[in-house]
């Protein structure tokens, strides 16, 4: 089968409805706000799309999304026929199974086991009751870099991101203590990805990160979002036990790596 590059959304969002939670990032980047940084592979036979790949350009690093549809041995074959596209450093979530394909051009970090998690029981969220949740603006990017220098300085949002108006907040005096936010968010394609969540390590256990990401999840669905998901890393029970109570269950696995091109391969 063919490697071709996509340029027609309907095309790209016919094939990723049919598996939304697997490719809720995908479907999110179809949207206008995100579209412009989008590179769009996909195996094809003369019928349709069988495997897809996505390379986000927006951030620092650009990613590389490469989601398997069954049979997932196929995807090898696309991610084979990517190799001279891709930039030489990049971060990718993968099938495990797949990486090795790219161990002999590439010097490869992996960044742990993750889980693609979906809101899949909304009924819990009606016994949330986030208390003191703000929504946060860009007028909090200072803030926000506090917050999150206590645990993950390269995490702060982008500028950009916080102007969506889909970050929200707790507060203790003059400092924002616990964050929830979004990767993507479209109301045309009905889809959210939660992310930049995080409760400042002397303030857990009070039920903040529980409230912002309620409170998140709850207004999304009042704007009209119809699949909300997440991705979390294997290893973390308390958030994966958090998003759990929330009616999130886990959907999928993948691992995350930071791909450089070795110097010596041409």
């Amino acid at each position: 089968m063919p490697v071709i590059c996509l340029h027609a959304k309907e095309e790209i969002e016919s094939f990723a409805q049919q598996n939304p939670f697997l490719h809720l990032l995908e479907l999110g980047d179809l949207d206008e706000f995100f579209w412009p940084y989008t590179v769009w592979y996909a195996l094809k036979d003369a019928e349709s799309i069988r495997q897809l790949a996505l390379v986000y350009t927006a951030g620092d690093m650009p990613v590389l999304l490469a989601n398997p549809e069954p049979p997932r041995q196929q995807i090898r074959e696309l991610l084979r026929d990517l190799h001279p596209l891709l930039p030489k450093r990049f971060y990718a979530h993968l099938d495990p199974t797949q990486v090795d394909l790219f161990t002999p051009a590439y010097a490869i970090q992996p960044r742990g086991l993750h889980y693609k998690m979906g809101l899949m029981d909304r009924s819990k969220l009606h016994t949330q009751i986030a208390h003191n949740v703000t929504v946060l603006s860009e007028a909090d990017l200072s803030a926000l870099e506090n917050l999150y220098r206590a645990r993950y300085p390269t995490n702060v949002p982008p500028i950009r991101m916080l102007q969506t108006g889909w970050f929200y907040g707790i507060r203790e005096r003059d400092a924002i203590v616990s964050v929830a936010g979004i990767h993507v968010y479209s109301r045309a394609y009905r889809v959210a990805v939660l992310g930049y969540v995080m409760t400042h390590p002397k303030w857990r256990r009070r039920g903040f990160g529980r409230g912002v990401c309620a409170r998140l999840c709850q207004d999304l669905i009042r704007s009209g979002i119809e699949f909300i998901g997440l991705n979390v890393k294997s290893d973390n029970d308390s958030a994966i036990k958090l998003y759990q109570n929330l009616g999130f269950e886990i959907v999928a696995e993948f691992g995350a790596y930071i791909l450089e091109a070795k110097s010596n391969v041409q």
